[in-house]
């Protein structure tokens, strides 16, 4: 009877050290889940900043790769050297003639590429809600105010309604040139833009200099600029 008393005893003697063991590391992952979960959050703020903001429905980035007449260019290692070339979009276009394209602007006067030949041009494609596009607009406000509309234009140009692009670019207090456009009206490449937000780099001689693909802040466009 006293050995299956001690037996019993030694049981509940496991049973609670298991129980203490087990409340000890249920203690631990509570203490340490919320630290696990900042690094998460943090790592994909990271990734939503340097990436494109999402995908735009029946763009698959290729129209450009066979586009007639237009030569396949290299990457020049300058241009790689400032971006990675992953986030570099429509690489078939580099070197050649920019399409003659045209938008409205906010206040209702046309905007042609074809006049702006003797300036570098930045056309912005971007839209209201897209996070990285939203981050960018404080980048782009001080390239403007730190070049002349001789050196360089920025036209930014969103898919969505134009009132709601209007209210918008009013509340931020947007200083370049703003178009609300449908996507069908444009000319490749413009068209065929695959990622929110775009840049296309076009030079003074009226040629695709680059097409980057997601946010990238003032001193990165203006080495791209400066190419």
């Amino acid at each position: 009877m006293d050995e299956n008393q001690n037996l019993d005893n030694q049981n509940n003697e496991t049973q609670q050290s298991e129980q203490g063991q087990g409340s000890e590391n249920q203690s631990r992952v509570h203490k340490f889940w919320p630290l696990a979960l900042i690094v998460i959050i943090a790592g994909v703020a990271i990734l939503i900043q340097k990436t494109p903001c999402c995908g735009i429905a029946g763009q698959n980035g290729q129209s450009g790769d066979g586009a007639e007449g237009i030569k396949q260019a290299q990457v020049s290692s300058s241009l790689t050297g400032i971006i990675p070339e992953s986030r570099l979009a429509m690489k078939s276009f580099y070197g050649a003639e920019a399409s003659e394209m045209s938008v409205e602007n906010l206040q209702g006067e046309k905007v042609e590429l074809a006049e702006m030949k003797d300036k570098d041009v930045m056309v912005v494609f971007w839209a209201t809600w897209c996070p990285p596009c939203r981050e960018e607009i404080p980048e782009l406000k001080k390239l403007r105010n730190k070049y002349s509309s001789d050196e360089l234009e920025i036209i930014a140009i969103s898919f969505e309604n134009q009132n709601k692009v209007k209210e918008f670019a009013e509340e931020k207090g947007i200083n370049y040139t703003v178009a609300a456009s449908s996507q069908s009206e444009l000319p490749s490449p413009f068209k065929d833009i695959r990622a929110y937000p775009t840049i296309m780099f076009i030079d003074k001689q009226g040629k695709f200099k680059a097409v980057v693909e997601g946010g990238i802040g003032l001193e990165t466009m203006e080495k791209i600029i400066s190419l």
